[in-house]
């Protein structure tokens, strides 16, 4: 499910920057793991936010 979301996520860019705004959320994916999939996907933009601290994805 998560690697689909982010195929998802990298095909339509403003989504990210939705999820960033609070327009948009990722169901099924805890606040730390959304947060880790958009800082991801977005290079880094949404890094240390509420304590959670950057994290890379290898898969």
């Amino acid at each position: 499910m998560i690697k689909q979301m982010i195929n998802y996520l990298t095909n339509n860019p403003q989504v990210p920057q939705l999820v960033m705004n609070g327009q948009a959320s990722l169901v099924g994916v805890s606040p730390a793991q959304q947060k880790t999939i958009v800082d991801t996907i977005t290079g880094g933009k949404w890094t240390e936010i509420d304590g959670v601290r950057r994290s890379y994805w290898f898969a």
